[in-house]
């Protein structure tokens, strides 16, 4: 890190900006399954295997296409 002099005042204190970096390569390391939009999908995980529960789409181009929900190895 390096010092601007005459520059304005730190909007976020480096702790807490430190902190906040943390927090997002921690998260960005995290093995999981995402998809957009669905809340529950990576964060929950079988106590046995360690699958990822998710959405999977059956039958997309069908007029019986419907979305399930199921642990994905």
């Amino acid at each position: 890190m390096y010092y601007v002099e005459s520059s304005p005042p730190a909007i976020i204190e480096p702790r807490v900006f430190d902190l906040v970096q943390q927090e997002f390569k921690k998260r960005k390391d995290v093995k999981g399954y995402r998809t957009g939009g669905e809340i529950f999908a990576g964060k929950i995980t079988c106590g046995e295997c360690g699958a990822f529960y998710g959405p999977k789409v059956w039958y997309s181009n069908s007029k019986y296409r419907r979305v399930v929900w199921q642990f994905k190895p």
